[in-house]
């Protein structure tokens, strides 16, 4: 295999990546976990997600599950955990639409692209609108009810795989960028905030090497 690439298509220490006549492939490390944030208010929905996942393999490694009972309890344990793969986020806690009202600010102010989100109700005929879905870039909407141990963990693994799939995408985008050109430095206007910043621009700017490219600003 090639050298260890950290933090590209999982979280830190997860997996290591080759590539095999072009294919992808990866294989996991010992004490592998996919951290998946529980968001919901009620506490029997937290215990009965954590029974249903207990042993669960996904990819070869293990789930590591945290918990928020508030939207904005989940908007710190993300911020807290920015490694989070998959949020499994309760449509109905404070208000009717605080899950889906926190999603714009995982997205935009938290910049975590990556993280799957599967939103959940046990609201009977409560149906986000499509195009919320679409914009938010929300992966799947499920009732609690539908959701028995089989189909939980399918989507999961479904998810997993798309967080695994967009990391693995931005480490070959940001590794070709910094390949072909010293300093790269993407700015968006409307948000003065840097969106990327590579090894050149950086040390340019004096911004901290420590820290992701995508966090500054």
């Amino acid at each position: 295999m090639q050298r260890l690439q950290q933090d590209t298509t999982a979280p830190v220490g997860v997996f290591e990546y080759a590539a095999d006549d072009g294919a992808q492939r990866a294989a996991a490390l010992p004490g592998a976990r996919w951290k998946v944030l529980v968001a919901d208010d009620e506490s029997g929905v937290h215990d009965a997600t954590v029974y249903a996942l207990r042993g669960v393999e996904v990819e070869g490694a293990r789930l590591e599950l945290l918990h928020a009972f508030s939207a904005a309890e989940t908007l710190e344990v993300l911020a807290a955990h920015p490694d989070t793969a998959v949020l499994l986020l309760d449509a109905v806690m404070e208000s009717d639409t605080a899950g889906l009202d926190a999603v714009p600010r995982i997205r935009g102010d938290l910049a975590m692209q990556d993280l799957r989100i599967v939103l959940r109700t046990g609201q009977p005929g409560y149906a986000p609108e499509l195009s919320a879905l679409r914009d938010h870039d929300i992966d799947d909407y499920r009732a609690k009810s539908e959701l028995t141990q089989t189909r939980l963990i399918a989507t999961l693994t479904a998810a997993i795989r798309g967080f695994r799939q967009r990391r693995f995408m931005r480490h070959r985008f940001e590794a070709a960028l910094d390949a072909t050109v010293d300093v790269i430095l993407m700015f968006d206007a409307a948000d003065h905030r840097v969106l990327y910043a590579n090894d050149g621009a950086r040390r340019l700017l004096g911004l901290d090497p420590a820290r992701s490219p995508l966090e500054f600003g």
